[in-house]
């Protein structure tokens, strides 16, 4: 299970002031079955290497927890992260973005061309842009969500996501 740490917004945010970041333990359990609190014992962690724009590799600890009643591990990822996926979430946003903002008049921007430009393979981006547009009703419900929260709790809303949208 992935639990997302946001306290870095960027990867150059990152590089910048949290090289030596000790990644808090998870106050609760995730498993519904379980849901103790304070239950969670530091596990081994991993490394991962992350392309970020201007094709940087920067290697970073993800640290994993494990409950120690229903021995779930959970690996904390950061918010800058896409699961599963080498490139940041900046890259794979602005890909996905480039492609499906192209003018009205002008053809389509191929996924070749979009590779060749951001320095990723062109399946890659194939399977960016599907992604999102398969999960884009969803992640429209929870930005709403998010927005509606925000609203309630007199915050004046700030976003920029995965589309560049700035409220």
């Amino acid at each position: 299970m992935i639990i997302m740490v946001f306290i870095f917004k960027t990867l150059e945010e990152f590089r910048t002031f949290g090289k030596d970041y000790e990644v808090p333990r998870p106050s609760t359990c995730p498993d519904p079955a379980c849901g103790r609190c304070d239950c969670f014992w530091k596990q081994t962690a991993y490394s991962r290497d992350v392309l970020d724009n201007d094709e940087v590799v920067v290697r970073l600890r993800i640290q994993r927890f494990k409950c120690r009643y229903c021995d779930l591990v959970v690996s904390c990822l950061f918010s800058f992260l896409v699961p599963y996926r080498r490139y940041s979430a900046q890259v794979v946003a602005g890909t996905a973005e480039t492609y499906v903002t192209a003018p009205v008049g002008v053809p389509l921007k191929s996924y070749r061309n979009i590779a060749e430009n951001k320095g990723c393979g062109r399946m890659s981006v194939f399977r960016w842009t599907e992604i999102l547009a398969k999960k884009a009703s969803g992640l429209q419900c929870q930005l709403q969500k998010e927005f509606m929260l925000r609203a309630r709790q007199k915050i004046k809303p700030i976003f920029q996501g995965a589309f560049g949208l700035i409220v």
